[in-house]
């Protein structure tokens, strides 16, 4: 989990600092007041809703891909120790069969049935199951599990055989043991990631129910309406003679003033009463 959160975090921190993050340009570049409108609070939501969503696309991508890796990674080392494993098994097998044979050869075929290739006369071979094979080696070495001991027939070696097989047993049980190790890793590794997928998909969702806390609507209705109406019914009524209509832009002026000051005072006292507030909480 700790490499995610690295990987993720030093994600972010690249696109942050990439060339699109610039700063502002400088006071002499910038457009003077009332040139352009600023984007209205429906404009700044979806902004805001289209930045969460290619963070969170960005974030699942690459959650997606260090999983995709970490699980290609966890299959190879278990495909690389099964095989190695597997390879010194059989290399064990050759090396008892031979073995075998030696001893065979050593003793003249006096005290143990010989490890004979299948198609001559149906004599023993390595089978499939680990399990047969060691029965079958010691039914053709009967003078080493005699109770009255051995009998001359090279019951050191045959011990050493036995050994072999049992070494071959241990090898099998740990093949297994390590299936099942990576298996619980992988499922592991698949529920932390389901988890971290769940949390972050919270969190969005929590940043996206504060952010539209924050942002609301205001309401949009003209100032001095009915002064807008009886100025274009004045103009459409003397076109051509504008100071006709001058005292009514006159005082649509006087009416536009009186509601700008209306806001600022409405503005100084909400920044006032928030800042009483923060200096009670202090």
């Amino acid at each position: 989990m700790k490499s995610l959160s690295e990987d993720v975090l030093q994600r972010m921190r690249d696109r942050a600092g990439s060339p699109g993050a610039q700063a502002p340009p400088p006071e002499s570049h910038r457009e003077g007041p009332g040139t352009q409108p600023g984007p209205t609070a429906a404009e700044l939501r979806e902004e805001l809703r289209r930045r969460y969503e290619r963070e969170h696309a960005l974030v699942q991508e690459e959650l997606a891909r260090i999983a995709r890796q970490e699980r290609e990674a966890g299959r190879e080392e278990l495909s690389a120790a099964v095989r190695r494993e597997r390879a010194q098994a059989r290399e064990d097998a050759e090396k008892a069969r031979q073995l075998v044979s030696h001893v065979q050869h050593q003793d003249g075929g006096r005290g143990i049935n010989p490890l004979r290739e299948p198609e001559k006369e149906g004599g023993l071979h390595a089978p499939a199951d680990l399990d047969a094979w060691v029965a079958e080696i010691k039914l053709s070495i009967p003078c080493c599990f005699a109770i009255s001991g051995c009998y001359g027939c090279g019951c050191e070696s045959s011990k050493h055989i036995l050994g072999l097989a049992k070494q071959l047993d241990k090898k099998e049980a740990e093949l297994k043991r390590l299936a099942v190790f990576y298996k619980e890793q992988l499922t592991l590794l698949e529920k932390k990631n389901l988890e971290y997928y769940k949390l972050a998909s919270e969190q969005y969702q929590e940043a996206a129910a504060k952010a539209e806390a924050h942002i609301k609507s205001r309401s949009t209705t003209p100032v001095c309406a009915d002064l807008q109406a009886q100025i274009l019914n004045c103009y459409r009524e003397n076109q051509g003679q504008t100071l006709c209509c001058s005292s009514l832009a006159k005082e649509y002026m006087q009416c536009i003033d009186a509601a700008k000051k209306k806001d600022e005072f409405h503005m100084r006292g909400a920044q006032w009463c928030s800042g009483f507030g923060r200096g009670l909480l202090s």
